[in-house]
């Protein structure tokens, strides 16, 4: 179809086309429940994810997350040390992978990779400390 107005921009990669421009519906909603308008339509940039050299189309599941309700001194402990060690963990992954986007798959996996790391380091020293 026609764009119908100028100035418009697709909400998944920002992509903008003019008053008369060829788009069609990328097969995602906008935040607003409507079908989402692209350039590039199904094939949008916004609805892929790449590893490596393969994409595949993302998708997104409902889930039920659960409130925790308040939390216990000992449960805020455990959140603040793991918010810690995350941010140990990004500050390393920056620091060894400058270059990468922080908002890659990539460097998300480093980060969650280098946290796993963190912990077990911690929880060698914990042992050894209490022996």
């Amino acid at each position: 179809m026609k764009a119908k107005f100028d100035n418009g921009k697709c909400y998944a990669c920002g992509k903008t086309w003019k008053l008369g421009d060829e788009i069609s519906q990328t097969g995602k909603s906008n935040s607003k429940g409507n079908p989402a308008w692209c350039v590039d339509g199904p094939n949008c940039q916004g609805n892929m994810q790449t590893s490596g050299t393969i994409g595949y189309k993302a998708s997104e599941d409902k889930v039920i997350w659960k409130e925790p309700g308040e939390l216990t001194d000992d449960e805020q402990v455990l959140i603040d040390g793991q918010e810690r060690v995350e941010a140990l963990a990004y500050k390393i992954t920056k620091e060894t992978h400058p270059d990468l986007s922080e908002n890659s798959n990539g460097f998300g996996m480093i980060v969650n990779a280098k946290t796993m790391q963190l912990l077990a380091l911690m929880q060698i020293k914990a042992t050894k400390e209490s022996s």
